[in-house]
């Protein structure tokens, strides 16, 4: 049985998810709302199908004793929610006690729950049929006038409905099977119905259990706009695991105020795309040959990567076509709903972010680290890594936790030049520390910290740069990042590099197999030396440190080992991450700005008076 403070958090849930839901309704102008679903048809005061039911179905049988607490805790004292035949006991003693609408709601939900054990449902689905009408009538009832109905009751008032001055919200469930003359697809139909009427008070959602999280309630609604012939933005699609979950409900029906003209902003978004294609196609045309080799001549000389500049020889073209067409005039009106500040305010106060919505400022601040790991693509400021230790774990001992810092050196100096090699040649970088600064978008960021985003999108925790911290990393390993397409540092001798990339690191490469190959021969003779000495290993691993102009100790910076039989050089350093180029601009310019912050005189002035008495 529930503890009663377990039926109070619920109840108190029920009451928020219901004041989210009330405005929404409001702002829609919705009085009443149906709910079209073959169980409704089903029986309205059965407490033998109950009894069978519990013993059946446990999952209904968690149902009842919800349902009984809600009403009042004393209907389950004593009552034991793992058997089947306490409940039952109890259910027999208070049945003739329970309200009219109490007794249709558990009678529908036990054949509902009896017909549902024959088909081939998983255990959430089925358990999102059994629960859905009862909770539907819980979410709305004491907002609006709900009503239930199957394909039936739905026949003998449609067209009153649906030709009305009153707005209505339809509920329609996909499934009508259960019901003589319905279907598997009943409820497409009879969406697609109500929206051919034509009428702007008609607001309709399909209620399914096939889609079980956001993406899946688009894709199934995409499919029914496909199918059917559906104009975009004119139905909803609410999975029914939103119903096992008060607060996520809220969600859904908000899109109601906003998903046609979303659904015409994304059209339009599609057009200025298509739009852009056309322009770039067609100024690419217009180029001239010597204008085409002079800028891979020119890519050639700033070290950058040759088959890039058509593109960019085109990019004001795309991006002038992409404005012109997002400043549609004929957007106009849909643009001023867009503005409605009272339907956005009761958009946004309505439900929590989805979880799209931290992928998305993700990729608004990072670019994909498989992706410029697996194109090879050149170092960059914005460029994060990852620094793992590679010497042994001392007895006893944890290994330490890998850190993440930032690269934010001046363009300049990180610019490999077409004869691979940088202007003037930097041996070190130093980097900045990167990690999380605040633990949601709400916490305060210490003033050292700069918060830059969402660096891993399944976390609430927002990352930045920790400008007092920072690291001096050879520029070896981070070079050899680039040759690398998991990004890890790890340098093997004779290896040549197979995928297309400028020139510049093409040759790159060269110096550091040269480099690594005099690491290598340097660490072979001084390990020679060494042979038959005490604590060899040790002396050793220091040696590879210094050749390789590594640290000793995971704290004093990045690691390093030579493997002189496999000829490899490898330190403890990956590439994970990219600041956008524009955040990484903006968050270096803030780096040099700390560090030529004036000393604070008259707070020292004060701290030395203050020290006097």
């Amino acid at each position: 049985m529930l503890e009663e403070t377990a039926t109070q958090e619920i109840s108190a849930s029920l009451d928020d998810t219901q004041g989210k839901i009330a405005p929404l309704l409001e702002e829609l102008g919705i009085e009443l709302v149906i709910n079209l679903d073959d169980t409704w048809s089903l029986a309205v005061d059965d407490l033998d199908a109950v009894a069978t039911a519990v013993v059946a179905a446990e999952d209904f049988a968690r149902e009842v004793v919800r349902q009984l607490e809600e009403i009042d805790t004393a209907y389950v004292d004593g009552v034991d929610a793992s058997s089947s035949s306490s409940i039952n006991d109890r259910l027999q003693e208070t049945w003739a006690s329970l309200s009219a609408e109490v007794r249709t709601s558990l009678s529908q939900g036990a054949e509902a729950a009896l017909a549902d054990a024959e088909a081939d449902l998983g255990d959430e689905a089925r358990n999102d049929e059994i629960t859905a009408q009862a909770r539907l009538r819980r979410l709305f009832a004491d907002k609006v006038e709900f009503r239930g109905m199957g394909l039936n009751g739905w026949n003998e008032v449609r067209d009153e409905i649906l030709t009305s001055d009153r707005p209505v919200l339809l509920l329609v469930d996909m499934d009508f099977s259960k019901e003589e003359g319905g279907a598997a697809s009943t409820g497409a139909s009879l969406l697609k119905h109500a929206l051919d009427a034509r009428n702007p008070g008609v607001f309709a959602a399909l209620l399914t259990h096939t889609a079980r999280d956001e993406v899946g309630e688009q894709s199934v609604r995409q499919e029914i706009e496909r199918t059917e012939q559906v104009e975009p933005g004119r139905i909803l699609v609410i999975g029914k695991y939103r119903l096992s979950d008060d607060a996520t409900m809220p969600a859904a029906i908000r899109d109601l105020l906003v998903l046609p003209v979303g659904e015409k902003l994304r059209a339009l978004a599609r057009r200025a795309l298509d739009a852009a294609r056309e322009r770039a196609q067609a100024r690419l045309d217009q180029i001239q040959p010597y204008t085409l080799i002079g800028a891979v001549a020119s890519a050639q000389k700033e070290g950058a990567f040759e088959l890039d500049q058509p593109l960019r020889l085109v990019a004001r073209a795309q991006r002038e076509a992409t404005l012109e067409v997002m400043r549609d005039a004929t957007f106009a009106e849909d643009l001023a709903q867009l503005r409605s500040s009272t339907m956005v305010r009761t958009y946004l106060a309505s439900a929590a972010p989805g979880p799209q919505l931290t992928q998305v400022l993700h990729e608004s601040v990072f670019e994909q680290a498989s992706t410029v790991n697996a194109l090879g693509l050149p170092i960059e400021i914005g460029d994060i890594f990852q620094v793992e230790s590679l010497l042994p774990v001392p007895a006893k001992q944890q290994a330490p936790k890998p850190r993440h810092y930032v690269l934010l050196a001046q363009v300049c100096d990180i610019s490999m030049r077409g004869r691979g090699a940088r202007e003037p040649e930097v041996p070190v970088f130093v980097l900045h520390e990167f990690r999380g600064v605040a633990k949601s978008v709400a916490a305060r960021v210490n003033p050292r910290f700069h918060a830059v985003g969402f660096f891993e999108t399944q976390s609430e925790e927002i990352w930045g740069v920790n400008f007092g911290v920072r690291l001096a990393v050879p520029a070896i390993a981070i070079d050899a990042t680039v040759y690398n397409d998991d990004g890890s540092s790890k340098i093997v001798l004779g290896h040549k590099e197979a995928r297309h990339m400028a020139a510049s690191w093409v040759n790159r490469e060269l110096e550091v197999q040269r480099l690594v190959g005099n690491m290598i021969t340097e660490h072979a003779a001084a390990i020679d030396l060494l042979k038959g000495t005490k604590n060899i290993d040790v002396i050793v691993s220091r040696l590879a440190a210094a050749t390789a102009g590594a640290a000793t100790t995971p704290k004093a910076g990045v690691t390093a080992q030579i493997d002189v039989d496999k000829k490899v050089v490898e330190y403890g350093l990956k590439r994970v991450g990219r600041l956008s180029s524009r955040v990484a601009a903006s968050v270096a310019a803030l780096a040099v700005s700390y560090d030529g912050r004036p000393g604070f005189e008259m707070d020292a002035a004060v701290a030395k008076l203050a020290d006097r008495h």
